[in-house]
């Protein structure tokens, strides 16, 4: 007998998502209009005066327009709640959503099978917060990186790209840039710059107590960098911000050992701790280029996605704040790229 295909499985999870929604039950035909306009069959309505209750089976695809018009008729009204979850079977199979011009659901958002905007504010909103668990994976990522680079070993380092406390931040950082959304965008910068601090704190320390052997393959890996570096981070953060616009949060792990961000800022704080200014800073280079197209990479990727705001004035604050960022990581990049040159002649 075969074994299953767990990443298809998973795929046909995502195809489909259970909307519940709770709105005054004098109110029911404006969202039975909004849902016979979408096309969206497959729905049950439960009537409980005051309020009424609406489950509807809806395509991935559908999701963050049938949310967002449904928010724009009933917003301010009580009680009113959407809640998504993913439906992991549905017997029959719902039938592919007829393309129709028009239903509310744009052609752009029906040929991208995404998650919904609000599903990755979810998703990504925990990335910005700074708590105690946060602290502790720094911490921790930090220890084992440090240990990676004392003994030599790479096997221990990944363990540290793995924990990858880091990641989140940075792609939390692309996604409010595309967003326009400056509250996120600050949260995620706080984060990066305190897990930056604690990992220095920590890092420090450990130098001093076991000075690194700077003839080490895993300390001369991150003292030096090349065109294949930008290039290496450029796609990680491709594919991090799709493994996220994709639900396929399992491709995040391959994405963390690709393009590390705390074991080269553990590296550089060590070196440093050691006198080793050039290689340190050759370490913090190797940490900027990881930084700067990591998210040069998610900002394009979340933009072809099709991540907009819900308005049309936040639409077009996010383009502005998109092509402002995308400008700022590609000069930023530009000046790595010359400071690489410079280093490696």
């Amino acid at each position: 007998m075969a074994l299953p295909n767990l990443e298809a499985r998973r795929q046909e999870t995502l195809a489909e998502r259970l909307i519940d929604i709770v709105i005054p039950s004098a109110r029911m035909p404006e969202l039975t209009s909004i849902l016979e306009a979408s096309g969206l069959e497959r729905n049950w309505s439960f009537v409980i005066d005051p309020q009424a209750s609406v489950r509807v089976l809806a395509p991935i695809e559908h999701v963050e327009d049938l949310i967002d018009e449904t928010e724009r008729v009933f917003l301010g009204a009580e009680p009113f709640w959407i809640v998504v979850t993913s439906a992991e079977a549905c017997v029959p199979k719902a039938a592919e959503a007829e393309e129709s011009v028009s239903g509310i659901v744009r052609p752009e958002a029906r040929a991208s099978s995404r998650l919904s905007r609000q599903e990755l504010y979810d998703d990504l909103a925990e990335a910005g917060r700074i708590d105690r668990i946060f602290l502790i994976t720094v911490v921790l990522s930090t220890i084992v990186a440090a240990i990676g680079l004392l003994k030599d070993s790479g096997a221990i380092i990944i363990g540290a790209m793995v924990i990858a406390p880091l990641l989140g931040p940075n792609m939390l950082l692309a996604f409010a840039t595309t967003l326009g959304d400056s509250k996120m965008g600050w949260r995620a910068l706080r984060a990066n710059g305190v897990g930056f601090l604690v990992a220095v704190a920590v890092a420090v320390p450990i130098a001093w107590i076991s000075p690194l052997d700077m003839q080490g393959d895993e300390v001369l890996a991150r003292a030096q960098v090349d065109g294949g570096d930008f290039v290496l981070a450029l796609a990680s953060g491709v594919a991090g911000a799709l493994a996220y616009t994709t639900g396929l949060a399992s491709s995040l792990v391959g994405v963390m050992v690709a393009v590390a961000i705390l074991p080269p800022a553990v590296c550089s704080a060590m070196l440093l701790a050691n006198g080793c200014f050039d290689d340190s800073l050759a370490a913090a280079l190797l940490l900027a280029v990881n930084v700067v197209c990591v998210n040069l990479g998610s900002v394009l990727t979340f933009f072809w996605r099709g991540v907009r705001p819900r308005s049309w004035w936040a639409a077009d604050r996010s383009r502005r704040s998109t092509r402002l960022a995308l400008c700022l990581w590609i000069f930023l990049a530009a000046i790595l790229a010359v400071l690489v040159i410079v280093t490696i002649s």
